[in-house]
């Protein structure tokens, strides 16, 4: 369905592409979207931004609607790489079905960035030590053992399987941060050359675990080559994988103490600071309007394009704070039929104040983009809105011969939409004859 969604959509999304190309002008576009006509199409939208560099601004109505759009974008969530390319300012707390989106959430980056900032460079001193076998004996059958200075101390008797067990453990905690390191290089300012010695780093630890788990590796030879055996309790035949073994553990110890001097990562003093770096560096971020307020004095640049979904929902007064952002284009997505933004207060109401954005602009935009095809919605309770609401300008584009095969399903749909008709005063008859005998558009 998401592939047929994208083609109704294209005429669409190339437009609004094209229109917001342009930074000498500022552009405001106005789209008419009915409900779950967006699906597909914002994914779509969201990557052409993405490939034209430019930094988009997402607004929703309220928390509540953030689920529901998350769930619309997931085929663009999901598969992206940990790039810090989306971030949602909102809570994830409160908010259901929403743990596998939890990376994009401010929260969750922040806390990423904190501990990675902050145990990075400990974890690769822990990891040079370990592989320098400070922690070892020599080996049980050291000569001099109470004269020797290592293995007078209290420390672990040498063996491949616990070097191999330990080094694992080091190795999963260390590697996560790295490939945080490397994903969010532009966010902690990581030089080049910083980066390409991570990624060596991690080919190195991979190989150094591949040779650990090798069922023909001699402790013996492992001890020789490690020099943990004076050299005449050595084997005299030299151990090709213990010998490889041993360059490698050399190489990650080497490349660890270089990038131990050259790493330099920022240390912010509190939450605050971090929270600002994750905004700073995100091209997308998505919010409520009621959190836009996280974005005003961070020192952000210019959003190229603000697009605020559900514009139907939205009071003028509601986008002070988003407009109040430096912004070069806007794209509203409305529906002047669906739920409309509203007061409690007669006097404000009477004044005009309950208006929605949508509705104005509906007055100064005399043609609007209109994203007709509805791909979620069974066939015939898309043939109701279409009778009551819509005067037959949505357009069926899911398969409705697959849809209306289901027999149970369409059954409890006609007792709903029954329910629906005799409320709107006509006769269950009527009703009944009106819904399934009335021209539809989702015939072919």
């Amino acid at each position: 369905m998401l592939s047929m969604n994208k083609k109704q959509g294209d005429d669409v999304i190339s437009n609004l592409t094209s229109s917001v190309k342009c930074i000498h002008e500022c552009h405001t576009e106005v789209v008419w979207a009915p409900p779950r006509s967006m699906k597909g199409c914002i994914s779509t939208l969201m990557k052409n931004f993405l490939n034209l560099s430019s930094r988009v601004l997402i607004c929703l109505p309220s928390e509540s609607c953030l689920v529901d759009f998350l769930m619309d974008i997931e085929d663009f969530l999901v598969p992206s790489d940990p790039s810090g390319d989306v971030l949602v300012l909102n809570s994830i707390r409160g908010l259901e079905n929403c743990r596998k989106f939890e990376s994009v959430f401010l929260e969750n980056r922040s806390h990423e960035l904190y501990c990675c900032v902050k145990l990075c460079k400990s974890l690769l001193r822990s990891m040079s030590a370990f592989l320098d076998l400070s922690g070892f004996y020599h080996s049980p059958r050291c000569p001099s053992s109470d004269e020797c200075e290592r293995c007078s101390n209290q420390l672990f008797p040498f063996s491949v399987k616990l070097f191999a067990e330990r080094f694992t453990d080091i190795m999963i905690h260390l590697c996560d941060y790295l490939v945080y390191l490397v994903s969010s290089g532009s966010a902690i300012s990581l030089l080049d050359e910083d980066c390409d010695s991570i990624l060596e780093l991690l080919q190195l630890m991979k190989q150094l675990q591949a040779l650990l788990h090798n069922k023909d590796l001699r402790q013996d030879k492992v001890e020789a080559e490690f020099k943990l055996i004076l050299a005449t309790d050595a084997v005299d035949s030299a151990d090709c994988g213990a010998k490889l073994l041993n360059e490698t553990r050399m190489s990650c110890i080497r490349l660890i103490a270089k990038l131990n001097n050259s790493l330099q990562l920022a240390q912010p003093e509190n939450r605050d600071d971090i929270d600002k770096i994750c905004i700073q560096h995100s091209r997308i971020i998505i919010t409520s309007l009621d959190c836009t307020w996280k974005l005003h004095g961070q020192g952000i640049d210019a959003f190229d394009v603000l697009i605020v979904s559900g514009a139907n929902q939205i009071k003028a007064s509601d986008m002070l704070l988003p407009l109040a952002l430096p912004i070069r284009h806007i794209i509203f997505f409305g529906d002047h039929l669906h739920v409309q933004a509203f007061v409690h207060s007669k006097i404000c109401a009477e004044a005009g104040f309950g208006r929605s954005i949508y509705e104005r602009l509906q007055l100064l935009v005399p043609e609007k983009q209109s994203l007709t095809h509805q791909y979620v919605l069974h066939p015939l309770m898309l043939k109701i809105m279409n009778i009551y609401f819509y005067n037959g300008r949505l357009k069926c584009g899911a398969n409705d011969i697959l849809l209306e095969s289901n027999k149970e399903f369409k059954s409890k749909l006609l007792s709903l939409l029954r329910m629906f008709l005799l409320w709107k005063s006509h006769t269950e008859e009527k009703a009944i004859s009106l819904l399934l005998h009335c021209p539809s558009s989702c015939s072919s």
